[in-house]
């Protein structure tokens, strides 16, 4: 998955190029434009399971983490794809690698990954989730690897932490 962003604006564009039989997973509404050699396909938001099992985990993941019941896959099914998204708010996008680190992302954050990434739900226990947990009681975590663009409202700023400095950010603004 190659990109370019737009800009630095507060409302950017990322243009990804697609390789032929190049797949990557969208969040629902994120695309605001394609060339004919991409093919968008609709689907669960379910990792692949299908019938009533997948529609549950679709729905339970809709309630959960905010996330659409369903996602988009977009296939090029020709040279030179190109796809454009866009996140639903105003902000930035980043992108992390996903592999050897696995991220726990919040809810709202997952904007366009690879075809070898994905994010399952998972919970949280309840004292983690009221005090210093990230998110609520669910929250998605991702699997696979490869690269997953992320946006957020606002800038996003990386910060690292060794674990000698408590650190607080307020939830609603955690991405990963």
């Amino acid at each position: 998955m190659e990109y370019q962003l737009s800009s630095t604006s507060m409302a950017p564009l990322v243009e990804i190029s697609l390789d032929n039989n190049e797949e990557i997973q969208i969040e629902s509404g994120a695309m605001v434009y394609h060339n004919a050699a991409v093919k968008l396909e609709g689907k669960m938001n379910s990792n692949g399971k299908g019938g009533l099992g997948g529609a549950l985990k679709a729905l339970g993941r809709s309630i959960t983490s905010g996330e659409s019941f369903f996602i988009t896959k977009a296939s090029a099914i020709g040279a030179n794809g190109k796809i454009s998204l866009a996140p639903a708010s105003l902000g930035s996008i980043k992108e992390i690698l996903v592999g050897q680190e696995q991220w726990n992302l919040n809810t709202g954050a997952f904007l366009v990954s690879e075809g070898g990434v994905h994010y399952i739900m998972e919970g949280q226990k309840l004292d983690g989730a009221l005090f210093g947990g990230t998110g609520g009681l669910f929250v998605m975590k991702t699997q696979g690897s490869g690269k997953m663009l992320i946006s957020g409202y606002g800038d996003i700023v990386e910060i690292a932490l060794d674990g000698t400095e408590d650190f607080v950010v307020d939830n609603q603004h955690v991405l990963a």
